[in-house]
C-alpha cells in the first residue's frame, strides 16, 4: 500500500478480489493471510493472466532500459534443430529451479530487510515472426487494407502485392 502510494479503501478492494479468488484470507483492517503457499506458482491459463501478461511485459521494458546497471536482458534468434532446442530448454527449466532454490535458502536465513525482489522472465521457443513482428503495408500505400494483411500475417500467410 505504501510502496504504490495506494489509499487504504483501494487496498481493501484489492484484497477482496484476491480474498474472492481464494488466495487470501481477510483478517482486521487490513490483514491478510495467503492461503496458497509461497513461493507462489502462477497459473498461466488463470483469472489474472491479463496481470501475469501485462506485469511480463512492463519488466522485459523496464529491464531494456535499464541495462549494464540493474539488469541482463538477453535476445537472439538462431535457427538449430529441434533436439539441439530441447536441450537449451531443458538446461534453462535447471537453472531456474537452482535459482528458486538459492532463493529459498536465502528467505530462510536472511533478514527480510536485507532482501531485495528479483524477476527472471525466459521465453524460448520455435518463433512465429509474422505473428510477433508483423509487417503491415507502408504508411503510404494508401491503397493497402491493413486490416486483410494484419489478419494474414497473423496467420503465418502473405498476400499477394
Amino acid at each position: 500500500m505504501r510502496s504504490q502510494g495506494l489509499s487504504e479503501a483501494s487496498m481493501f478492494l484489492y484484497l477482496r478480489e484476491l480474498e474472492e479468488l481464494g488466495l487470501v484470507a481477510l483478517g482486521r483492517g487490513l490483514s491478510a493471510r495467503l492461503l496458497i503457499e509461497a513461493p507462489i506458482q502462477w497459473n498461466f491459463e488463470g483469472p489474472l493472466r491479463p496481470l501475469f501478461e501485462t506485469t511480463n511485459k512492463n519488466f522485459i521494458g523496464w529491464a531494456i532500459t535499464h541495462l549494464e546497471r540493474e539488469s541482463t536482458f538477453v535476445s537472439f534468434s538462431r535457427r538449430m534443430r529441434p533436439e539441439t532446442a530441447e536441450m537449451v530448454r531443458r538446461e534453462a527449466e535447471e537453472l531456474a529451479e537452482r535459482a528458486k532454490l538459492l532463493a529459498h535458502h536465502d528467505q530462510h536465513t536472511t533478514p527480510e530487510d536485507r532482501l531485495v525482489g528479483y524477476k527472471w522472465t525466459f521465453a524460448f521457443g520455435a518463433t512465429p515472426f509474422p505473428v510477433i513482428m508483423p509487417i503491415g503495408p507502408h504508411p503510404r500505400d494508401a491503397g493497402a487494407r491493413t486490416d486483410d494483411r494484419v489478419a494474414a500475417a497473423a496467420n503465418g500467410r502473405r498476400l499477394p502485392a
